[in-house]
C-alpha cells in the first residue's frame, strides 16, 4: 500500500456546505438549528442540494428502495464492496445544525479531497445520506442505516475508529475529516 500524506481539508468549503445544507430553506431555523423530519419538504429540498453537490464532484447517484441516496466514486476494482461514508440530513424536530449532517459534509470533503490529488482507490467510495436515520417520524430510528449495516455490509478486516469531540470546531472538522480519510484509504488500499 502507498502511503499518501492527508490533504489538509478545505475548512471554508466545509463551513460553505454545511450552511447549505442549514438554510432557511432546506429547515434551517432563525436560532441556528434545523428542523428537516425525515421525508418532509425540507428534507426533500435538502436532498436536491446534496444531489447537486454529487453531481459536482461526479458522483454516479443512485436512491434505494428506503430512500437512501449513495453517491459512488468508483475505484479501480468496480467489483469490490464499496466503503461507505456519510450519514444523515433528517433531524429530530427542532435538531441541531451539526448531528448527522456534519458526517455527510465530512464525507464530500474526503471525496473532494481524493479527487484533488488524484487519488485512485481499489474500493468504490459511497457517500451516504441514510433516510429516516432519527426516528422521529418513522420508527425504527436508523431504518436504513441499521439495514445496511446489519443485513447488506460486507464485513471488512479493518479498525473502526470512533471519536467524541466537540460539533462544529475547526478541530473537530479537521479531525472527522482525516479519520474518515484514514478508514478510507486504509479500507480501499489507496492505489
Amino acid at each position: 500500500m502507498t502511503t499518501r500524506k492527508l490533504p489538509a481539508p478545505d475548512l471554508a468549503r466545509m463551513q460553505r456546505r454545511l450552511a447549505a445544507l442549514s438554510a432557511p430553506d432546506v429547515g434551517g431555523t432563525a436560532n441556528g438549528g434545523v428542523d428537516r423530519p425525515a421525508l418532509s419538504d425540507a428534507d426533500k429540498a435538502a436532498r436536491d442540494l446534496l444531489r447537486a453537490l454529487m453531481e459536482e464532484l461526479g458522483l454516479a447517484i443512485r436512491v434505494d428502495d428506503l430512500g437512501s441516496m449513495y453517491g459512488r466514486r468508483e475505484g479501480l476494482d468496480s467489483g469490490a464492496a464499496p466503503v461507505l461514508v456519510g450519514s444523515h440530513l433528517d433531524t429530530v424536530s427542532p435538531g441541531g445544525r451539526f448531528d448527522g449532517i456534519l458526517g455527510v459534509v465530512a464525507a464530500l470533503e474526503v471525496v473532494s479531497l481524493l479527487e484533488e490529488a488524484g487519488v485512485q482507490t481499489r474500493r468504490p467510495v459511497d457517500v451516504v445520506n441514510w433516510t429516516a436515520e432519527e426516528g422521529a417520524r418513522f420508527a425504527p430510528a436508523m431504518l436504513a442505516s441499521g439495514r445496511d449495516m446489519y443485513f447488506t455490509a460486507t464485513p471488512v478486516a479493518a479498525p473502526v475508529r470512533m471519536v467524541a469531540m466537540a460539533p462544529g470546531s475547526s478541530t473537530a472538522s479537521s479531525l472527522l475529516v482525516s479519520v474518515l480519510w484514514s478508514s478510507v484509504t486504509e479500507l480501499c488500499r489507496v492505489a
